[in-house]
């Protein structure tokens, strides 16, 4: 399940904007990818909600985007309070 690393990694870059921001909440994270990843929205739904063990992060729904081209995986929008 390779939607786990792709979360970790989003909620690593989201810290990272929380020390730059110091925003309260995350509501929304839109993830975009290329056509042949395999990611799908219920299971970085899945993987997020079991790694969101900061509050600020717990709650936040996840979109995928998904792109006709072969991009890469990698936070888009970010939604906070």
């Amino acid at each position: 399940m390779h939607e786990l690393s792709i979360i970790q990694g989003i909620i690593a870059i989201i810290n990272k904007e929380k020390e730059k921001h110091n925003f309260s909440k995350v509501n929304f994270i839109e993830i975009v990818c290329g056509r042949f990843n395999c990611a799908s929205e219920e299971n970085l739904q899945f993987c997020y909600d079991a790694l969101a063990d900061e509050g600020y992060l717990n709650g936040a729904k996840i979109r995928l985007k998904r792109l006709d081209d072969n991009s890469d995986v990698y936070l888009d929008k970010l939604d906070v309070d």
